[in-house]
């Protein structure tokens, strides 16, 4: 289903809550807390996560309610955010 997403999709659920599994079979809740449409076809989100996680960058199972699951490719940003980049055709 990712590769369909837009930025758009995620704005519309800004500051809404996503559950992120690192591995630990422990689920995590995480904030989605910026959208930023860089180009036509690239866009990037970040997620907050309450208290300092320090996982690696790599591919992690986010859920969300209405977006559903998804794997992502996650990128840490500080030690309590990650950032994913999208990159789509038209």
């Amino acid at each position: 289903m990712e590769s369909n997403l837009k930025a758009s999709d995620f704005a519309k659920h800004l500051n809404e809550k996503f559950i992120i599994d690192f591995g630990s079979g422990e689920a995590v809740d995480i904030l989605l807390t910026e959208v930023h449409e860089t180009s036509s076809r690239t866009f990037s989100i970040v997620f907050h996560l309450n208290k300092p996680n320090h996982a690696p960058q790599g591919i992690y199972t986010i859920r969300h309610e209405k977006l559903g699951k998804m794997d992502l490719f996650l990128v840490p940003v500080g030690p309590d955010n990650f950032e994913a980049v999208f990159n789509y055709a038209d």
